[in-house]
């Protein structure tokens, strides 16, 4: 599933503290209320004691609490009270091609930012990527006013006249690819009509926010395989082949300059730590290498010489010289 966590959390009115808002695939969203209400029953229940612990029996063994013997379950007991809405979450229902807004608690300089859902291939399974972008509003004069000293200005604010407009620059800031395959990623105009021939208007715009994505700053992207071997595999299973990467971004004109790619979703079998380094090099072309951080933390282990980032991502570019210099 590719749910899209956010990073800022949403007020909700009546409740002290604010919860964090989790975007989701349309079809998903049923069954991700169905989850939370059936963790949200199982974190309700309760032990409470029977009427069997008071018997005879109970003098000569001290009662348990957490024995089958002495108690019995009784959703939402009141000994002790649990809070049946204890798991908390905004679930926001996202499609492919539709722009939706990020909920803040607080608009600074005014700039908003906004999710634009893209359409990806994850087997069958309903999945998007992700592009965030920011809108920063500005109030300024109006360009036949620029140069006016400030009583001209005046006169013609008293005179009813807008001396001011307002402008939104827009901005791509990061693209999440999600759980996908090559196909999911690609720049491509399949799939853009309809029967009839008519541009379908949100597989369109979906295209669009990918194209975004891809021009953003930083690219946070699935690998999945390391194994150029496993391409088709990787296919198969809806995920991307270290092989997929120098095609996907050549089909965007991806360059590196003032760009980053942080790769995470490598599978296990590929570590240790320095193993997924050293195939990740020897894979990619060397200008993506220059830009590429690797979620790694989970592959570190004990004798593991090279520093990760605060993030638990180590630079690829770093780990080769670090390798040089040993």
């Amino acid at each position: 599933m590719c749910m899209f966590p956010s990073m800022f959390v949403t007020p909700i009115p009546n409740v002290k503290r604010s919860i964090p808002s989790y975007y989701v695939p349309e079809p998903l969203v049923p069954k991700l209320e169905l989850a939370r209400q059936i963790f949200s029953d199982i974190d309700s229940t309760t032990l409470t004691p029977s009427t069997s612990s008071n018997s005879s029996s109970s003098s000569s063994s001290p009662s348990c609490l957490g024995s089958s013997s002495s108690n019995t379950v009784r959703h939402g007991s009141s000994l002790p009270k649990r809070d049946k809405k204890h798991i908390m979450m905004n679930i926001v229902p996202i499609r492919a091609g539709q722009e939706t807004e990020i909920m803040q608690t607080k608009v600074k300089n005014g700039v908003r930012f906004y999710l634009r859902p893209f359409n990806v291939s994850h087997g069958s399974h309903p999945a998007c990527g992700y592009t965030v972008v920011s809108k920063t509003t500005t109030s300024q004069l109006k360009e036949q006013y620029v140069g006016m000293n400030g009583k001209q200005l005046k006169e013609l604010i008293q005179s009813g006249v807008e001396i001011k407009e307002t402008r939104i620059e827009e901005r791509p800031e990061v693209c999440y690819t999600g759980d996908t395959c090559a196909d999911g990623l690609f720049n491509h105009d399949k799939h853009l009509h309809d029967d009839e021939g008519t541009t379908n208007h949100e597989e369109k715009m979906s295209m669009d926010y990918k194209r975004q994505g891809f021009a953003a700053p930083l690219l946070i992207s699935e690998l999945t395989y390391l194994d150029p071997k496993e391409s088709d595999l990787a296919k198969q299973r809806g995920h991307l082949n270290v092989k997929d990467i120098p095609a996907i971004l050549d089909s965007h004109n991806w360059d590196s300059s003032n760009r980053n790619i942080l790769f995470y979703h490598i599978s296990r079998k590929y570590g240790p730590a320095e193993r997924v380094l050293e195939q990740l090099i020897e894979n990619l072309p060397l200008d993506v290498v220059n830009v590429t951080d690797v979620a790694i933390a989970s592959f570190a282990s004990p004798h593991y010489s090279l520093q990760t980032k605060p993030n638990g991502c180590i630079s690829l570019k770093d780990f080769k010289v670090h390798s040089l210099l040993e």
